[in-house]
């Protein structure tokens, strides 16, 4: 979702929508703090999720107010995002192992 000026503040992430991009998605929801997140996952406007090319991922808080999209300023710390890449390497290599 972009803002007036065009940028970026809500998605949290876009993966390809294959095995590889679907096992990402699933590992990324195994680390979330359940109570208080989830992630949303979409596809392109108008496209059911098993014919898109990529999966747009946004990061939902739980709030008195409902389920709120949390922007990418408050997501992206950087050493938390450091480590999630890092993180996300290693199991892309471990999927590759096993044929995945």
């Amino acid at each position: 979702m972009a803002n007036g000026n065009g940028t970026q503040h809500q998605l949290l992430f876009r993966v390809p929508n294959t095995t590889y991009g679907r096992a990402f998605i699933e590992w990324s929801k195994s680390f979330l703090n359940t109570d208080s997140y989830r992630l949303k996952v979409r596809g392109r406007d108008g496209v059911a999720l098993k014919d898109a090319k990529t999966l747009r991922v946004y990061l939902m808080a739980k709030t008195p107010n409902g389920v709120k999209t949390v922007g990418i300023t408050e997501a992206n710390h950087v050493d938390a995002r450091t480590q999630f890449y890092q993180d996300a390497y290693s199991m892309k290599t471990a999927l590759s192992r096993i044929g995945i």
